[in-house]
């Protein structure tokens, strides 16, 4: 067992922020799948006339249907009378959370209160997790993993609702690895990565020369405790 009495609290404390923020961020999933809401493609926008082609189109195949379904009492009726389908990136997103926010709670109970049973749905769990965030404090590893966990599920559901905080530059830190002024703070997760695209280590257990999947490197933005006093950009 971990025990750094500092870092535990501070983890702590971003573990307890997280999940209130994952609180409000999981009741929008569900506000929106149950609205049957469809998120928006982002690869193009159509111009004015596929617009209008579009709408022809559409009225066009609308009053074909309503006519074959006129000429035939039996048919199906005609697509665009039911309620538009669910967003399947917001079922999968809600499901796979609430899965792994049960995984976090057991972890959680299996360390500091064994005695205790899962609680009964995911707004509780995350009550759960917050109650025993103090037990947990005692534990620097543990604070840790539940301070990433927390953080993982939020930025998880904060991307998938279109919510994004862009990193900021910090220019008076250098890179410990490439002595460069890459360095960005992720406000949202408490880290801090260096942009450098010719950053690299020796370290042959690092994916920072894995090629496609290259990975930045990070460090918590604990790593330097006086960072709120440094320059940002």
């Amino acid at each position: 067992m971990s025990t750094d009495p500092a870092a535990a609290a501070y983890d702590a404390l971003a573990a307890y922020e997280a999940l209130d923020a994952l609180a409000g961020r999981l009741a929008e999933l569900r506000r929106r799948l149950q609205a049957g809401y469809r998120t928006e493609s982002t690869h193009t926008t159509p111009g004015p006339d596929q617009l209008a082609a579009r709408g022809a189109q559409h009225h066009q195949e609308r009053a074909d249907a309503l006519a074959q379904m006129a000429a035939n009492p039996h048919a199906p009726a005609p697509i665009g009378t039911s309620p538009a389908p669910l967003d399947l990136t917001l079922l999968d997103t809600t499901r796979d959370i609430e899965l792994d926010l049960a995984d976090l709670e057991g972890a959680v109970i299996d360390r500091v209160a064994p005695a205790l049973t899962p609680a009964a749905g995911t707004q509780a769990r995350i009550l759960r997790i917050k109650d025993l965030l103090g037990k947990a404090a005692q534990d620097a590893d543990l604070a840790r993993h539940v301070a990433a966990e927390a953080r993982r599920l939020t930025q998880r559901a904060a991307a998938v609702l279109g919510e994004h905080e862009p990193p900021v530059r910090l220019t008076t830190i250098r890179c410990p690895l490439c002595d460069c002024l890459s360095l960005r703070l992720r406000q949202d997760a408490d880290l801090v990565e260096c942009f450098n695209p010719k950053c690299t280590c020796v370290d042959f257990l690092c994916g920072c020369t894995d090629v496609p999947r290259r990975t930045r490197h990070q460090w918590p933005a604990t790593h330097w405790p006086d960072l709120a006093t440094k320059g940002a950009a």
